[in-house]
């Protein structure tokens, strides 16, 4: 069971002249975000015979929130409400073929969700049905070959009050195939590859705008078409891992403008044919003895268009034509994480670890054309203690985030100012030093 209650106060993104003067201002002062939800979710497995099995998962939850915003043209203010329910129901049998090892798995899926936005009178139902089956089998000891499948039938109701021509139903239907080899020479390295295809409607609020902004339930669903090929190796106290990867994506939903600089709030998600996103993922552990152990992952990530349109975005009346390998805004090509750990006595655990971002074009300029959103070095640090008692675990932790209060910004927009009647870049500043603890006590029997 699981109650979280959220208020939430932020200001609003900033122009440039702005951060410069204070960035701790809000000129838009009001906004906040209210949230509650409350779920509870059933797990259970039961082994039927020596080689199979079946396992259950079943939820509840109930979701509200309350958004207001002080725009630049007035307030706007969303109220939704959202109850789902379903579970997953899945069989594994484990067995042997031909002296092999073989693991078949075959399961069904099903979610209810209903949606209501008070703000704009639109009441939606969804009805989401999945089959799955896959298989996994030892050509050899060292060779396993994976191959599976699912289908998903995605129905969504919509009743839209406020303009009933809007009303209607949309059902989303696909098959999407995976497969895959692991090689596994000795029991320190492995090599693997895979293929696998993936499905994803609409949701709710991509389908219908909030605000003066154009609805769309004309979207299509996304496509994609994903390839990987990776490894892992352990060398005494180190370990090793690399992955290529590649994903073709077909229909992403993308917010564009049809007028210049969305002034008059024309925008609308729409899809786009074609994007790509393909890169490395590379990390390394190591444990210099029990108490001192570390790591550094690395991600390479070049996410672009993959085909060709235009866009008023935030660049002005010229509009921009995005071409074949431009950027795709806010994703940065570089991320490095690194951090050690140390273990000064059972159960205590310090923490120091980075982060740094590499610069991202803003929201608006798909083109590329303008100044990008700078990188950053994010350090923080971390106390842990756990100690266990007759029923349970008893833990807490104090941690300090942001601990050189870097100045920096997670979010930029180019967008039109009403009041300088410009095209401007708007950001979101990032929080500043801030500290958390906690405490929680684990109940390991009953």
């Amino acid at each position: 069971m699981t109650h979280i209650s959220n208020r939430l106060k932020q200001g609003s993104s900033l122009t440039q002249a702005q951060l410069s003067a204070n960035r701790r201002q809000n000129p838009t002062p009001g906004d906040f975000q209210d949230s509650e939800l409350n779920k509870i979710t059933l797990d259970g497995r039961r082994r039927l015979t020596s080689t199979l099995s079946v396992a259950l998962n079943g939820f509840y939850a109930h979701q509200d929130s309350h958004i207001f915003s002080n725009g630049q043209t007035g307030p706007t203010r969303n109220v939704t409400d959202i109850f789902s329910g379903g579970g997953t129901l899945q069989a594994t049998h484990d067995t042997k073929v031909f002296d092999r090892r073989n693991v078949f798995v075959l399961g069904g899926e099903y979610t209810r969700h209903d949606f209501e936005v008070v703000t704009s009178r639109r009441v939606s139902g969804e009805n989401v049905y999945a089959f799955f089956a896959q298989n996994s089998f030892d050509l050899t000891r060292q060779v396993v070959m994976t191959a599976g499948a699912r289908y998903d039938w995605d129905r969504l109701d919509f009743i839209d009050n406020a303009t009933p021509t809007l009303s209607g139903f949309k059902t989303y239907t696909r098959v999407t195939p995976r497969a895959g080899l692991t090689y596994q020479p000795t029991e320190a390295a492995s090599l693997y590859l895979s293929y696998s295809e993936g499905f994803r409607a609409p949701t709710q609020n991509e389908l219908f705008a909030l605000g003066s902004f154009t609805s769309n339930p004309g979207l299509k669903p996304v496509k994609s078409r994903n390839y990987e090929v990776g490894g892992k190796v352990k060398a005494g106290p180190v370990q090793g891992a690399i992955a290529l990867y590649q994903a073709d994506v077909v229909d992403e939903i993308y917010f564009t403008c049809d007028v210049p600089n969305c002034a008059t709030f024309a925008g609308i998600n729409r899809n786009i044919d074609r994007t790509r996103r393909r890169g490395v993922e590379a990390s390394v552990k190591a444990q210099y003895d029990r108490r001192v152990d570390g790591y550094v992952n690395y991600t390479f990530t070049e996410a672009t268009f993959r085909s060709r349109f235009s866009d008023f975005g935030g660049t002005g009346a010229a509009g921009q034509t995005v071409e074949v390998g431009d950027s795709i805004p806010m994703v940065p090509k570089h991320l490095l994480a690194l951090g050690a750990n140390y273990h000064p006595v059972e159960g205590m655990t310090a923490s120091l670890n980075g982060l740094y971002v590499s610069t991202k074009f803003l929201f608006g300029d798909e083109a590329n054309a303008e100044k990008r959103l700078p990188g950053y070095f994010l350090l923080n640090a971390r106390l842990a203690y756990e100690q266990k008692t007759p029923a349970g675990t008893i833990g807490a932790f104090l941690q300090v985030n942001n601990l050189l209060d870097t100045k920096y910004e997670t979010l930029g927009r180019l967008a039109f100012n009403f009041t300088t009647f410009a095209t401007e870049a708007f950001l979101i500043p990032a929080p500043g030093i801030s500290v958390f603890g906690g405490l929680s006590y684990r109940f390991d029997t009953f």
